[in-house]
């Protein structure tokens, strides 16, 4: 029993430690973890603005799609023509389109887009009633937020026109454009559409 207390050392509890080299290789090792972390938080907090970024440009593209919907069906449908309530200046456009079947009863509303304050800053408003003077507003949204500024002009041949009163002969164009404030990344190319109506059925 003495002889075995005397002995050759327990090996095992040898290498359960750490020597010199291991230990520098740990820290190293730790080091680059840290870096790789830092390095990850900051591309964290860089794409932050992005993502908002990328959250303005998908509002500014689905105003710009529903826009483009809402007046190209009415002209697909000939439904201007049909009313001849389609006026405008350059600060609001009025128009009639088929009601939204989702919200809205069965027939024709009148769309109305305007530049309003909301909560103190401009923004791009839709509002819609139905068809017929007098009528109550069936829903309003706030298209764009926070806009510097918007401006309608409407193109009738070589001429630009910055009004179009009800009863006014079609303009061929409208365009619609949008001005942010300065150091708002948010872009909106100018809404361009066409205007052709179809022709009047012909009487036999």
């Amino acid at each position: 029993m003495t002889g075995d207390l005397h002995g050759t050392p327990d090996t095992e509890s040898g290498e359960a430690g750490l020597t010199l080299v291991e230990l520098l290789v740990v820290i190293g090792l730790m080091a680059l973890i840290g870096v790789f972390i830092s390095g990850g938080l900051r591309a964290i907090r860089a794409a932050v603005p992005l993502s908002r970024m990328m959250d303005a440009s998908d509002e500014t593209g689905l105003a710009r799609d529903h826009l483009r919907k809402t007046i190209s069906e009415a002209v697909s449908q000939s439904l201007l023509p049909q009313d001849l309530y389609f006026e405008g200046t350059t600060q609001q456009l009025g128009f009639v389109a088929a009601a939204d079947p989702v919200f809205e009863a069965p027939g024709l509303v009148r769309v109305r887009l305007s530049v309003e304050l909301v909560d103190g800053v401009p923004a791009l408003v839709e509002r819609r009633q139905l068809d017929q003077d007098g009528a109550p507003e069936t829903g309003a949204a706030v298209l764009i937020a926070g806009i510097g500024s918007a401006t309608f002009t409407y193109a009738r041949g070589e001429t630009i026109l910055g009004e179009i009163r009800k009863g006014d002969p079609l303009p061929d164009r409208l365009v619609l454009t949008l001005i942010f404030p300065p150091g708002d990344r948010r872009q909106f190319r100018p809404l361009d559409v066409a205007i052709v109506c179809a022709p009047p059925a012909s009487k036999n």
